[in-house]
């Protein structure tokens, strides 16, 4: 495959791509890093391609794997840990059911959203990385469960199982984080 053939079909899996990305890094611009080096890596395998749709698979094998390497250097050199403190983090976006703990000055609807917004943000994080691909394939591409088992290529028994999973993580997790409880 030369470069015009990769940039066509790259291009047509970007929404796809993009998705997973971000469904993995939760940050903007470490998923644009994984999907940089991700296309290095790529360009610099020729391999013969058929489809789009292995192309997309291979692609998102080649970002899973990129990302995995990513997570093993950061936890490696205990970047991860010694930067952040999430449980300061998470206690800062939790509000209650009448209240929210932010310090701002009003509580107008955009900044229950903007609330609500970290909320689910949070919660996303907490979901194992698979559970959290699939979902957001399903809801934000409106991918069928049998084209994201083909994307990832895992069963797809599996991918229902895990958008279920995760669904009900994210209830479960929104709902204690809410005070509505369930």
């Amino acid at each position: 495959m030369n470069a015009d053939q990769f940039t066509v079909r790259y291009e047509a899996a970007y929404p796809k791509l993009s998705v997973i990305a971000k469904a993995i890094a939760l940050r903007p611009s470490d998923a644009d890093d994984l999907l940089q080096a991700s296309i290095v890596i790529a360009l610099q395998k020729s391999v013969a391609i058929e489809t789009d749709a292995d192309f997309c698979r291979w692609m998102s094998a080649i970002l899973r794997n990129v990302a995995a390497n990513y997570r093993r250097k950061i936890f490696r050199h205990k970047e991860l840990t010694s930067q952040f403190d999430f449980g300061s983090l998470k206690s800062e976006f939790r509000f209650g059911a009448n209240e929210i703990d932010f310090n701002r000055q009003t509580q107008s609807l955009e900044g229950l959203q903007d609330a609500f917004d970290d909320q689910l943000l949070m919660a996303l994080g907490e979901l194992a990385e698979v559970n959290r691909i699939c979902l957001l394939l399903r809801c934000v591409l409106d991918l069928s469960y049998k084209e994201i088992s083909e994307l990832l290529g895992i069963p797809e028994g599996t991918v229902a199982s895990n958008v279920s999973r995760a669904k009900e993580m994210l209830r479960s997790i929104l709902s204690q984080s809410t005070g509505t409880g369930e």
